[in-house]
């Protein structure tokens, strides 16, 4: 069998385990997550065939997925941040039912006062209060429940990288990426919300894999595509089990920033490479982000130089991220392993 470049396959990891060749590729795929592997191998340094094989055995041991979900900024949806506790006999039954709903992007469990975390995108504020009379009731189990809804989204989890490759390799796998080109795009219509949900199931799916799955045209597919991906109307994402990135631990912190500070606040915050997310909120609490420690023992290290960076910021609650139990429409285990089980994203 001849590869190019001469290179041999290296042998697919085994669960829980990740190379370094692995976290390249998804360097790599955090940038530019349909890159060919034709394409991407040149940037990681092996043949597509080994690129292809080892992103197989990653997905297959849930230790790496993509995500497809609609834009909330181009899209101008809703998001908002729901804390929620339930009855005790009634937690089963109600995860298993915001798990199953589109409009619930994710579901945590964190050290904080309340049972779950979710993360909803919706349409408006009518239909999140559609969201809150059927999915939040009483007779559901719900006891108390705490909304807080995003006013301006500054960084979010997708943004995040690794730190794999090198700048001319970053900046290599940006040009195969190309990304949301037309900054006058209209928000796509719902006619889109098919070819979504199909990429939502398969984000790496070819244009003909995708034509025949949904009967158009390859040529008619193509176009199709092109304007969903480069109007920015939607975002690919890739996560990982929290072991696999070598940052495991996730804190989060709700803070009060005077308002003429926000803009200076959110520019240092977003500085530090730990900080996954960052979000302005209605509410005491106007701003929440989120940061990954390698360790317990580095949260408070990791705080106070945060505080020390930004000495504006009034912290109101923080909380540890305990478990995962659905990511951006994918169920993880107790591991935070994806287990397969995906529920296509609330299109709008």
């Amino acid at each position: 069998m001849h590869l190019r470049g001469g290179h041999m396959p290296d042998p697919a990891p085994s669960p829980g385990q990740v190379a370094e060749i692995d976290l390249r590729l998804l360097h790599l795929l955090q940038i530019a997550p349909r890159a060919s592997w034709s394409d991407a191998a040149p940037i990681v340094g092996v043949s597509p065939g080994t690129l292809a094989a080892r992103w197989s055995a990653l997905q297959r041991d849930g230790l790496a997925w993509l995500s497809v979900y609609p834009s909330h900024a181009r899209m101008r949806l809703t998001v908002g941040f729901i804390e929620v506790s339930v009855l005790p006999d009634r937690r089963g039954a109600f995860v298993a039912r915001v798990c199953a709903d589109a409009r619930v992007s994710s579901v945590d469990v964190s050290s904080g006062g309340a049972d779950l975390l979710l993360t909803v995108i919706v349409a408006d504020f009518a239909e999140l209060r559609r969201l809150h009379d059927t999915l939040l009731a009483d007779e559901l189990g719900v006891t108390r429940t705490v909304t807080r809804l995003v006013t301006e989204m500054h960084a979010e989890g997708g943004d995040w990288r690794l730190d794999s490759l090198g700048r001319a390799e970053r900046a290599s796998a940006a040009r195969l990426a190309g990304g949301p080109n037309d900054p006058d795009a209209r928000p796509i219509g719902g006619e889109f919300g098919e070819l979504v949900g199909a990429l939502a199931l398969r984000p790496r799916a070819s244009v003909a894999e995708l034509a025949r799955e949904l009967g158009d045209h390859p040529a008619t597919l193509r176009r199709r595509l092109h304007r969903l991906l480069h109007s920015g109307a939607i975002r690919i994402r890739l996560d990982t089990a929290p072991e696999v990135s070598g940052w495991p631990i996730e804190l989060s912190v709700l803070a009060r920033v005077p308002g003429a500070a926000i803009p200076s606040v959110v520019r240092t915050l977003l500085s530090i490479p730990q900080v996954k997310l960052c979000a302005s909120l209605t509410g005491e609490a106007n701003l929440v982000f989120s940061v990954v420690a390698r360790q317990i023992a580095h949260l408070a290290a990791l705080e106070r130089s945060v505080l020390q960076a930004v000495p504006e910021l009034t912290v109101v609650e923080t909380t540890v991220t305990m478990r995962r139990i659905k990511r951006m429409g994918h169920r993880v285990d107790a591991a935070g392993f994806a287990t397969g089980d995906v529920t296509p994203p609330h299109w709008a």
